[in-house]
């Protein structure tokens, strides 16, 4: 899979175990979405060549921008049409994205895991237990602190 990096294009490649994420950035949109399409075409053929396939459910794109679009840009990889998300489910590199750029959520998604930790913790300082407080700060720093 190192081979992929020699792949010549005009993006930024992100390659992590089998997942890859394309990117890039300009203010002409036309442009942008043309220097985009290049080298999925050559990724294709990649996959092509090392007889891997892609499955359409797992590949997305997203469009950040402050202007509204009116008209989606067609993104193809091996022939199928690359949908469009309003938000990423996924994570890359631990953030959760949306269109905006609003950051809400990774904010919920944080807020909701902090939570789940928060109640643990609430449950395990009860005086009927008797967690010593040094313990309850060693996993406090272990978890909710971990996630900030």
């Amino acid at each position: 899979m190192a081979d992929i990096f020699e792949i010549q294009h005009n993006s930024h490649l992100l390659v992590y175990a089998d997942d890859i994420f394309l990117y890039n950035s300009g203010t002409n949109w036309n442009k942008t979405i043309g220097e985009m399409q290049e080298p999925l075409n050559n990724i294709s053929v990649w996959c092509k060549n090392w007889k891997l396939s892609t499955s359409p459910e797992t590949n997305s794109r997203i469009n950040f921008s402050r202007k509204r679009s009116t008209i989606p840009p067609l993104l193809k990889i091996c022939d199928k049409p690359i949908p469009e998300v309003k938000s990423l489910k996924k994570k890359i590199l631990g953030i959760i994205f949306d269109p905006n750029i609003t950051w809400k959520n990774h904010i919920n998604y944080l807020r909701q895991k902090g939570f789940k930790y928060l109640n643990a913790i609430k449950a395990l300082s009860s005086p009927k237990i008797g967690t010593r407080s040094d313990h309850l700060l060693n996993i406090i720093n272990a978890t909710i602190r971990f996630y900030l």
